[in-house]
């Protein structure tokens, strides 16, 4: 009987929250609307078609086969108009012994390459892909005079695409010709501030002595599993950190006898984002060992691994946009037509807070006072208004 146990890990994803938009506020008529940015994130998922592969590199006479068993290392995923480009390649070891009964391994390699369709990507998503060996086999053939292990493998590789953007939720309104009253409510945008994904090399060894095997011990197969310990941010560094377990099988020549060995060793890894990170934001990595080699030199058993890393990181902004208006069109404003109003500035005032204030266009309120029009991309801020005592008000 064989017992398999595996962990998984639920990760929620944020959709964002519709806002009022102008069709709701055309009942107050004239009015000025005050928007703030917020910064959401879109997943796409994508999986591709199962690829059968089939390669054979060179065998012993007279082997036969003990095991065998893929891993897909992705060297690149890359979204494009309509699609996401993968690059990856099959590893493939079978551990074989020849015709005197002495075991020995056998590696392949093979190029996967496949253009996912998915209509909602494009060159602005960052893609991560892995790749998935749902069956591999392998059988022994005579090709030209050469004994030859032919390895086949079904692989389907599949991934996520993320992509940020900035919306414009109406956070404050009011009205030239009534008074209103607005409620709001929080909203939350989760986004993705980096989607990083490599590949590296670490090493680690430990003395026979310490495993309990004499020098005559060869390596015949190694599978590694590795584990993430900690994932830490500095500016646009990502350090990954972690133990790798080494699970190898041991032959003496001549001896029918087989040993295992279990070792651990630490492993590190940086990987670099495109801009630094927010303060905050959470990091989501993961390891995969993909290809292992077992050697030793009669003091100590070594092993290389190869790694496909990955990290998604998450953060969130948050605003508090309008939810509901209430208008009081039962009276409206009385009218000022004519009159020019001095404004004194109270602390931290802005064109918007004066504006609201005594009910008059940003516009005119800028023009008036040769502020200038750029303040009304960002009209809540006081900063625009630095220097002036007043602002100069006049109702047509």
């Amino acid at each position: 009987r064989v017992t398999m146990k595996a962990n998984m890990t639920l990760r929620p994803i944020a959709v964002r929250s519709e806002t009022l938009t102008e069709a709701e506020t055309a009942d107050l008529g004239e009015c000025e609307i005050l928007r703030r940015p917020l910064t959401v994130g879109e997943t796409v998922f994508f999986e591709g078609e199962e690829n059968d592969l089939t390669d054979s590199v060179k065998a012993e006479p007279d082997s036969r086969l003990l095991s065998v068993c893929g891993r897909v290392l992705v060297r690149e995923a890359k979204a494009e108009v309509g699609a996401v480009r993968v690059r990856a390649d099959l590893w493939m070891t079978a551990l074989c012994a020849d015709g005197s009964g002495t075991p020995y391994t056998v590696r392949g390699k093979i190029p996967v390459e496949e253009t996912i369709s998915e209509e909602r990507l494009t060159p602005a998503f960052c893609a991560m892909a892995f790749g998935r060996c749902s069956a591999c086999s392998a059988s022994f053939a005579n090709e030209e005079g050469s004994d030859r292990l032919v390895f086949d493998a079904r692989v389907t590789l599949f991934g996520v695409a993320v992509n940020n953007e900035v919306v414009t939720p109406m956070c404050d309104v009011y009205a030239l010709e009534y008074p209103i009253s607005v409620s709001r409510a929080p909203v939350t945008g989760r986004y993705y501030p980096a989607c990083l994904q490599g590949n590296c090399t670490v090493d680690g060894s430990m003395p026979l002595a310490e495993l309990g095997l004499t020098e005559e011990a060869v390596p015949l197969d190694g599978r590694g599993q590795a584990s993430v310990t900690s994932c830490t941010a500095d500016g646009a560094e990502v350090t990954m950190e972690g133990e790798i377990r080494m699970f190898c099988l041991l032959g003496v020549p001549g001896d029918e006898s087989y040993a295992g060995a279990t070792f651990r060793f630490p492993w590190k890894a940086r990987m670099t984002a495109k801009e630094p990170l927010p303060a905050g934001a959470q990091l989501m990595p993961q390891v995969q060992v993909v290809g292992c080699h077992v050697r030793s030199d009669g003091q100590k058993l070594s092993s290389d691994a190869e790694l496909q890393l990955s990290c998604l990181a998450t953060a969130t902004n948050e605003i508090e946009a309008v939810d509901g208006i209430t208008a009081d069109t039962e009276h409206p404003f009385a009218l000022r037509r004519g009159e020019i109003v001095a404004a004194y500035l109270e602390g931290g005032d802005s064109l918007w807070s004066v504006g609201k204030r005594y009910h008059v266009p940003l516009g005119e309120l800028a023009d008036a006072n040769s502020v200038p029009r750029e303040a009304l991309e960002t009209p809540d801020l006081a900063q625009h208004l630095d220097g002036l005592s007043h602002l100069m008000l006049e109702y047509d």
